[in-house]
């Protein structure tokens, strides 16, 4: 990822493109979802690039928290963690 800011837009654009082809489709609640969690794992990595406070922390307590699992914040951060090793 070059410029990660316009690739989020880019992206973006895209990901709201197929939550309309799928409304009204059986697909449509998990477009949603997948959508949901694509953009949020972007923001996430945006902000911890771009030194957003809190967010460094965040990341870090949502990939090594044990009580409480959810496979969903998990998922969600290593997305994060994933973009930010793409875009060093």
């Amino acid at each position: 990822m070059g410029d990660l800011k316009t690739d989020i837009e880019a992206r973006y654009t895209a990901i709201c493109s197929q939550v309309d082809e799928a409304t009204g489709s059986d697909r449509e609640d998990e477009a949603l979802r997948a959508a949901f969690a694509e953009l949020a794992a972007l923001m996430i990595a945006y902000r911890y690039r771009e030194g957003g406070e809190g967010a460094r922390d965040a990341l870090a307590a949502a990939l090594s928290r044990d009580q409480g699992r959810s496979a969903h914040r998990i998922s969600l951060a290593e997305r994060a963690r994933a973009l930010l090793a793409e875009t060093r």
